[in-house]
């Protein structure tokens, strides 16, 4: 497992992030979101790091109130996390410690990546009129030490020696001198068991970039000036209609009250509104209502007498 980090200024976003990082298959205990409270944790993050740079972060906890994302990945999420962080916004580490020396008075020294370095530059190419380059982020990838208890069993002998009186009776034989000092050793062995710890190199994390090629479709607007042509018929004039308005008087209003020339100027408003450069376009469903208050702002109350003829030649001149 690689540690990797993520900075932020905002806390709902560090959680939002946190969010995604568990969307995309990282379990609750491989993230760990601290702030400025978790003094615990933070003390024993600077202990368990085996990097200057973990200062800096925890200083940026504690004295900024920035939010601090610790995930443990590993090798083959290490791109798709690093992506994460960058899609919310992460502090670019970089920047910031050239910003310390101002605020805090503390020149923050990072370590000096180089390309063969833990180091996954993230890079995607867009299309303008060209192509070029360009970084969206990088990730810093630390070694964690981290302490377990083991148990191994190994059998160990254990001597032990005894010594007992027996009583006998048997005479000695002859010529057998027992009369002489003599004396022999039993040495007691006992096994115990000899600790020793061997380091060993069990794996090897080898960070490579791959670079793909990937065809973008670029959508944009574009604007384009058009000319419209609107063929306006021409109108007949009022006069030639005169034998129309005529013929209208006699067959549906002669018997109104009113002689012809009371509904000229009736036929006139009609024969205006249908040859209007403004109202010639619209019916007289939606010029009604306008023209009863033209009318009636100029002859009031005389609506409901001229209405009929007033409708007749706009239909007669719109047409």
């Amino acid at each position: 497992m690689k540690t990797l980090f993520g900075l932020f200024d905002d806390h709902k976003t560090a959680k939002q992030a946190v969010e995604s990082l568990e969307k995309a298959g990282l379990g609750a205990k491989h993230v760990t979101l601290l702030t400025k409270t978790d003094k615990a944790e933070l003390d024993t993050l600077k202990k368990s790091l085996n990097d200057s740079d973990v200062d800096f972060y925890v200083d940026s906890v504690v004295k900024d109130g920035a939010s601090l994302l610790v995930i443990d990945s590993d090798d083959a999420q290490l791109a798709k996390v690093a992506g994460i962080l960058h899609k919310h916004g992460s502090v670019d580490v970089e920047s910031r410690a050239k910003t310390h020396a101002e605020t805090h008075g503390k020149k923050e020294v990072l370590r000096d990546y180089k390309e063969s370095d833990y180091v996954l530059p993230v890079v995607e190419e867009s299309l303008e009129v060209g192509k070029r380059e360009v970084e969206r982020g990088k990730v810093r990838v630390y070694n964690r030490i981290t302490e377990k208890q083991v148990e191994e069993k190994v059998g160990l002998r254990d001597e032990t020696i005894h010594v007992e009186r027996r009583t006998v009776n048997r005479p000695v034989k002859p010529g057998e001198d027992l009369f002489k000092e003599r004396s022999f050793e039993v040495r007691e062995v006992d096994e115990e068991a000899v600790v020793s710890k061997v380091a060993r190199i069990v794996e090897e994390v080898v960070v490579s970039k791959e670079t793909v090629e990937k065809i973008q479709t670029i959508k944009d607007t574009v604007r384009r000036s058009d000319v419209e042509i609107e063929e306006v018929k021409a109108h007949r004039t009022f006069t030639e209609y005169d034998k129309d308005f005529h013929g209208y008087f006699d067959k549906e209003l002669v018997k109104s009250g009113h002689k012809y020339d009371d509904y000229l100027p009736a036929f006139k408003f009609g024969y205006s509104l249908a040859t209007s450069e403004h109202t010639h376009k619209h019916g007289w469903a939606e010029l009604e209502a306008g023209a009863k208050k033209t009318w009636e702002e100029k002859n009031p109350g005389t609506w409901a007498t001229f209405k009929n003829a007033i409708h007749h030649a706009f239909e007669e001149a719109h047409a």
